[in-house]
């Protein structure tokens, strides 16, 4: 039998996912989230509050001046 070694089963995902401790989610939390949005002081607040949002939606939007500045940029890796 000849297998693919970048296809993976749904099977074999659920196995590895079984073996997830949820602590590893509350590190991850910590390290990825907590450390980095709160390392720095000099941030602009909304009514005396930190404001911080996550969009995980995967619209592209258009290549151009005006919506970088306003929006930024990802960096390519």
């Amino acid at each position: 039998m000849n297998y693919d070694t970048d296809t993976v089963t749904n099977r074999a995902f659920t196995q590895v996912r079984r073996n997830l401790h949820h602590t590893a989610f509350i590190e991850l939390n910590q390290k990825a989230v907590v450390n980095l949005m709160y390392s720095d002081d000099n941030v602009k607040l909304y009514k005396g509050m930190r404001v911080i949002g996550i969009d995980g939606s995967k619209i592209l939007l258009p290549d151009n001046i005006e919506i970088t500045e306003e929006f930024g940029e990802i960096p390519q890796y």
